[in-house]
């Protein structure tokens, strides 16, 4: 991963806006499963791709007496969450490239990748076994009972949908039906986005797509000033199934596999400009639910 690669043409102070509104929903998902310092205080507690502190800065106050370790490749983030925690003398970041082996074993209590573990499949060649890596390397440095914290996007079952998009612009803004041959044309540089169109006696126009690539639309279509950056990321990388599978025969015990939508986003993002489908036995049209949007994925190494 290149020191910077991740982060071209991306603005960061609309980057920051966006990790700071999910921060409270973040810690609500993520804090019960650190695990606690009475347990063993002298293990650290790191977040891998710390960004702009606000998760670490938490971590520091709430386990006080548990030394903190936040690490990021991009100067930038690690000079921001450096200042955000500057006043914790329990909490330190370091600027490096994450997949670097920094811990020996047996010294980290719990591990946490929050809205990171896309990025190490995106910016390294789209590659499961560099994920593989960090599984296995994660369970070699974590204690006995120790903890690896995920939350991410999250792949939905693979299905033929049909996905009904607006055709209004609001003002200066493009209309979903038009980020959707944006998103057809630039994601093709990740994998083909093969559709094809459906009329009905209507007239109403929907595209019909696989549900992998559905998601990933309907997660990137609102990136509009870092389209160029998200639009090289794949945010669904496992499914929960998949999930599972990994943290297992990596030897961890799965304590939480939790796939969730993001309320804001379908209410806000989803519902006001598509609608989505199946098809039934007849073809007909079923209305579906959007997919979930994200994932908290816990597991525990033997104790």
């Amino acid at each position: 991963m290149g020191q910077f690669e991740c982060f071209r043409g991306r603005h960061f102070s609309v980057y920051e806006q966006g990790m700071n509104a999910s921060m409270r929903m973040k810690w609500r998902d993520i804090a019960p499963w650190v695990v606690a310092p009475e347990y063993d205080s002298s293990s650290y507690i790191v977040e891998e791709g710390c960004g702009t502190g606000g998760l670490l800065l938490r971590l520091g106050i709430r386990f006080a007496t548990t030394p903190v370790i936040g690490r990021d490749i991009s100067s930038h983030f690690a000079q921001t969450s450096a200042e955000a925690v500057s006043g914790l003398a329990n909490t330190a970041v370091i600027q490096e490239n994450i997949l670097k082996p920094r811990f020996a074993s047996g010294s980290v209590g719990t591990k946490i990748f929050s809205s990171v573990w896309h990025e190490l499949y995106s910016y390294n060649g789209y590659r499961e076994d560099v994920l593989d890596m960090v599984l296995e390397q994660t369970y070699r440095e974590l204690i006995p009972g120790g903890r690896i914290i995920i939350r991410d996007g999250v792949k939905p079952k693979n299905q033929h949908v049909a996905m009904w998009l607006s055709p209004k612009s609001y003002g200066n803004l493009p209309s979903a039906r038009e980020m959707f041959m944006r998103f057809v044309r630039d994601f093709q540089a990740v994998r083909p986005v093969p559709y094809g169109h459906l009329q009905t006696n209507d007239y109403q126009l929907f595209a019909v797509l696989g549900s992998e690539n559905a998601y990933e639309f309907l997660m990137k279509k609102d990136y509009l000033e870092n389209w160029e950056g998200e639009i090289k990321e794949v945010f669904g990388v496992w499914t929960p199934q998949e999930f599972e599978q990994r943290l297992i025969s990596h030897g961890f015990r799965p304590l939480c596999i939790k796939p969730f939508r993001n309320r804001w986003i379908v209410e806000h993002r989803l519902k006001p400009v598509t609608k989505l489908y199946r098809f039934g036995k007849k073809g007909e049209l079923i209305t579906i639910p959007f997919p979930y949007t994200n994932i908290l994925v816990v597991g525990e190494k033997s104790k």
